[in-house]
Formats: structure tokens, sequence, C-alpha cells
């Protein structure tokens, strides 16, 4: 029978999310799959801690499980990311779900995804890419919040998301800057002075970073990433 879970300890959430069989299509594309039905809260709380414990509360899960789990959390699946816009969760939740974001980049992804650029086609005779360099490229693409320059409201939300992004440029590892790349090249759009600012110091700070590294941020500068 399936679960429909409205409130878990943090361990219990964790199994619901990631411990799972990895399959395709996901367990929470089929029918009569288990459900989230916590408040935006709640989920904010527990995606909060997630993500900021994510170096090691998700070391017992394999990276496909992982890749699974966050895939689920950022993609809009269930409302589960949608908490950061929701005005019935505090903003000091909200919030550390986006800061989390940053230390889910630092803790996890740039100690468990290869260093693969994940918008080139790889060779087939190089060892594969880790399958949690997926969620790592794809976050600020299914991740359910744009920027909304127009709207006060999430004036905030988005000045902390281009901050996270901007600060992920910062890690030492050419997946996660390749993915706050994308990131920021979708966000042009709403604040290109910002985004073009932000990729400008970064490419003039790190001018060994590898070529298709420096061609995929000027693409990103003009909005020109998929």
């Amino acid at each position: 029978m399936p679960r429909i879970l409205t409130d878990a300890s943090f361990e219990e959430w964790l199994e619901f999310v990631f411990a799972r069989p990895v399959t395709e299509p996901a367990w929470y594309f089929e029918d009569g799959h288990d459900e989230w039905q916590g408040t935006p809260e709640r989920t904010a709380e527990l995606m909060a801690e997630t993500f900021a414990r994510s170096g090691e509360v998700l070391e017992p899960f394999d990276d496909a499980q992982v890749n699974q789990g966050l895939w689920m959390l950022a993609n809009g699946f269930g409302d589960f990311a949608s908490c950061v816009n929701e005005g019935s969760a505090p903003w000091s939740r909200r919030a550390a779900v986006l800061e989390g974001i940053f230390t889910l980049y630092r803790d996890c992804f740039a100690v468990r995804c290869t260093r693969h650029l994940s918008h080139l086609d790889v060779p087939a005779d190089n060892p594969p890419a880790s399958p949690l360099n997926s969620a790592c490229f794809m976050w600020w693409d299914m991740f359910a919040a744009y920027g909304e320059p127009e709207n006060p409201a999430q004036h905030e939300r988005d000045q902390l998301m281009l901050s996270v992004m901007e600060r992920t440029l910062d890690l030492p590892h050419d997946a996660c800057r390749e993915a706050a790349l994308h990131g920021l090249g979708h966000w042009e759009a709403a604040y290109p002075e910002r985004v073009h600012d932000v990729i400008d110091r970064f490419i003039w700070a790190n001018r060994k970073i590898p070529a298709a590294l420096r061609n995929y941020a000027y693409a990103a500068r003009h909005g020109d990433v998929l």
C-alpha cells in the first residue's frame, strides 16, 4: 500500500527520499506511489537540513540514489522545491533551503561528482560520469523558482539564489562551476547586469580554466544555455 506522509522524523524523511531502488522512470512517477503531503514550513525545514548536512547524511546512499532523490526534490514534483515560494513558510525557513544549496554543492556535489562537463558529449573511451553529475548540472534548470525582478516580494529570494550561484563559481570543481554558469545563464534575462558582472569577474579571475568551461561561461553571459 502506498504511504502518505504528512510529517516525519529527519531519518524517516531521508529514507522516504533516498532509500529507493533506482528505476526508469523513477518511483515517484509510478501510479500509486508514496506521497509527501507535509506543510510548506515542515518541507522547507527538512530540505534545509538535508542540504546543510548533505556531506554526512547522504553517505549511506549511492550516487544514483542521491541523484534520483535530488531530482525529486528540485524538479517541482510533489511541490517540494516550491516551498521556497510559499508565503506560508517563514522567510527564515525558505532562506535556509536556498543557503543550503551552496552547502549541497560544496559538501556533496564537489566531493562525489566527477569532473566532466555535462554540456559536452563525453567521448566513449573516457571514464563515465557519475550519475550524480546529472542533478549537479541540471539543478538550477529544474529548481522550481525563477528570477522575478518586478516582484518586490521575491527580491530577497532572488538575491540569495544569485548569491548561491556566484559562490558556487568559487568552488574548485569544474562540474560545480559549470552548474553555476548554467543557472546564471537561465537568470541572465531577468538580471542581466548582475549576471554579466558575476561571469566577467569569474572569467577574469580564472584565466587558466579549461577552454570548454570558459566558452560555456561566455555562452551563459548571453543567456545561451540549454
